[in-house]
């Protein structure tokens, strides 16, 4: 049974994400609407998409490779924005806002395909099937897979 990507706290951020990327783009001039804007919207896209193809891959590899995809895609969103306050497209506190947002995105990417490369998913009973777990390193950390915990800000 693959694992349910809405109940993952990255996919949440990301998807969030996507809705403050269109709305903070849509002012952009017309002549970047198929440039930077564009390329911008398509990473924020890319993210959540990647996210959900990895949860239901059957393999440790092939989810490490699609959250892989989505770490680049939200770095690649970061650096859009930062270009697009560079350019005077976004004002300069809105794209920190998002930036940092995407920061933490970026952290809990990370630790999501460290523990799928570290086969933090264990079978449970059916042929093919899979589930995560998740398990504390010294030191504390928080569930990459959980929905629940960590304050973001919103809501």
């Amino acid at each position: 049974m693959a694992r349910d990507y809405r109940k993952l706290k990255v996919f949440a951020l990301a998807d969030d994400l996507v809705g403050d990327v269109y709305e903070a783009t849509r002012r952009f001039p017309p002549e970047e609407r198929i440039g930077l804007q564009a390329q911008l919207r398509h990473s924020a896209v890319a993210v959540p998409s990647n996210i959900v193809v990895g949860t239901e891959r059957s393999s440790d590899s092939e989810s490490a490779h699609y959250h892989g995809i989505a770490l680049s895609s939200a770095a690649e969103a970061r650096y859009l924005l930062r270009l697009a306050a560079r350019l005077g497209y976004l004002p300069e506190e809105r794209s920190r806002e998002i930036e940092d947002r995407y920061d933490k995105l970026v952290g809990g990417l990370k630790k999501l395909i460290v523990a799928v490369r570290e086969g933090k998913r264990r079978s449970n009973g059916g042929a093919g099937s899979a589930q995560r777990k998740w398990e504390p390193r010294p030191g504390g950390g928080e569930d990459p897979f959980s929905a629940d915990g960590g304050d973001d800000g919103r809501r």
